[in-house]
């Protein structure tokens, strides 16, 4: 059984807003910002860590999995989240030299969602100084 015969849904959006770097404080990030995140992460693995190429630390504020048929949707409903904080995110990011990105996740079963942002949405995530990724899981099979 699949995730879609799960949910119901043709289309499953993911988004995620994450502040990320090398060993900065998650509580002081919470605080500073002026909320908590959905989810945290610390690199474990010492090899890893150690690494100056790879972020060990991130702060998250995420969607959870939801059926949607727009990529813009999604992601200005996460922006909707955060935007709030935007002055505290920015001066915390710079101030310590992290990185702020926004990734969506889409899964697919049976159809495509609209793969598209409005300016309002470019707009904000350019006034957050976020990165933004798109990851696509197509699962719809090939008929070729």
């Amino acid at each position: 059984m699949s995730a879609a015969d799960v949910s119901g849904a043709d289309v499953e959006i993911l988004v995620v807003f994450s502040i990320v770097g090398d060993d900065f404080d998650l509580d002081d990030c919470s605080s500073r910002v002026g909320r908590q995140p959905t989810t945290t992460w610390t690199q474990k693995r010492e090899h890893l860590r150690a690494r100056a190429d790879l972020a060990n630390t991130s702060w998250t504020v995420a969607s959870g999995w939801n059926a949607g048929d727009c990529v813009n949707d999604a992601v200005s409903a996460l922006l909707d989240e955060v935007w709030p904080y935007q002055q505290q995110v920015v001066a915390y990011v710079e101030s310590r030299g992290l990185t702020a990105h926004v990734e969506c996740s889409v899964r697919m079963w049976a159809s495509a969602p609209l793969y598209s942002l409005s300016v309002e949405s470019m707009e904000r995530l350019t006034a957050l100084n976020a990165g933004f990724y798109l990851d696509l899981y197509d699962y719809r099979g090939d008929d070729s």
